[in-house]
């Protein structure tokens, strides 16, 4: 594994206080923008179980706040934090999930998480796919769309799918952004450039199973999990999908599946391998679908996971028998390795 974190040479020993990086409602509000666009702060509670957690496993907290503030600290304040867990991924812009990590590189601090060349390549979907075609990595067909003369172009077979090329959490996909006219493609495709400002990818839309697959660690120390994203009588999504109310709403279940069974043998070796050529990532989620011959596609690779102790990744963690406490655990520790720290 080749090693791209960069600490410098002043990494503590010893790790005592552990700060955290994050956004808020009310830095949310300071956009002046509907906050169904900005569905990316992280929510008091969320908050407080992870400082419980980091607490739980020996070390001291303090909460930071934004990159920005993060920067702004005097030196005598970033003295007094030794490592950064951050879980910032900032508002409307196409590096938003790489400010944390740049901030902690700008102040020279050992964080949590993958860097900025990671996290920006797993927002911004264009890239991350033209990387998995080049790996031959399963992905439905796509075509990056920057502005509205590239509407004509040739595009994958209807059922598509209009999705913000560099956001997330189904932040401007609706019920409707599952298009089968030329029309209704068109019509969504101006709402994502015109009425939201971004980008747009469209793909080839995958009817049948949806499945999470989770990391946490890196190299030869790494646990996988995985679960199945169902219908609340235990049937597979079929044509229902993550748009934003689904998502909101947590309409669908999650059920635990067995990542080791023979059927996604090929699956895990294409997961496997993107994680490593990301690596060091400490922990990230997969999203998948299967469409009803049983091949697997690779929808998207968030490096931002969030660790939300009632979202997915907590989620498949409980479901295959490891507490929130202990995944916060888990994290830190691979974290500090592979910011060169020994785990106490």
């Amino acid at each position: 594994m080749i090693k791209l974190k960069n600490i410098g040479c002043n990494t503590p020993v010893r790790i005592e206080t552990i700060g955290i990086l994050y956004e808020t409602i009310e830095d949310a509000r300071k956009m002046g923008l509907p906050l169904e666009v900005l569905d990316h702060w992280r929510e008091e509670h969320e908050l407080a179980a992870i400082e419980q957690a980091i607490q739980e496993a020996g070390f001291s907290t303090t909460r930071i706040g934004t990159p920005c503030d993060l920067v702004a600290l005097s030196d005598q304040m970033k003295s007094q934090i030794d490592f950064i867990v951050t879980l910032s991924v900032g508002f409307r812009s196409r590096y938003r999930q790489a400010l944390g990590a740049m901030a902690c590189e700008l102040v020279n601090k050992p964080y949590s998480g993958p860097d900025p060349y990671a996290k920006i390549t797993g927002q911004n979907k264009q890239l991350l796919k033209a990387m998995l075609d080049k790996w031959s990595i399963s992905t439905p067909a796509w075509v990056y769309i920057q502005n509205d003369t590239m509407l004509y172009q040739q595009f994958p077979p209807f059922p598509l799918i209009v999705k913000p090329s560099c956001e997330g959490t189904s932040v401007g996909i609706h019920e409707d952004a599952v298009v089968f006219t030329k029309t209704s493609l068109e019509e969504y495709v101006s709402y994502v450039l015109n009425d939201l400002g971004y980008p747009v990818i469209v793909e080839q839309f995958i009817t049948g199973k949806e499945f999470k697959v989770c990391y946490v660690g890196n190299g030869n120390d790494l646990w996988r999990g995985m679960i199945e994203d169902t219908h609340d009588d235990g049937t597979s999504l079929g044509s229902d999908f993550f748009h934003y109310t689904a998502k909101v709403q947590r309409m669908f279940k999650k059920e635990k599946r067995d990542f080791w069974s023979p059927e996604f043998e090929m699956l895990k070796k294409q997961c496997d391998l993107v994680y490593s050529l990301f690596s060091p990532a400490d922990y990230a989620v997969f999203d998948i679908r299967q469409d009803m011959s049983g091949a697997f596609y690779l929808i998207d690779y968030n490096l931002d996971a969030t660790l939300h102790p009632e979202k997915t990744l907590a989620t498949c963690c409980k479901l295959h028998g490891i507490s929130f406490h202990t995944m916060i655990k888990m994290i830190l520790k691979t974290s500090f390795i592979s910011q060169g720290i020994a785990w106490r």
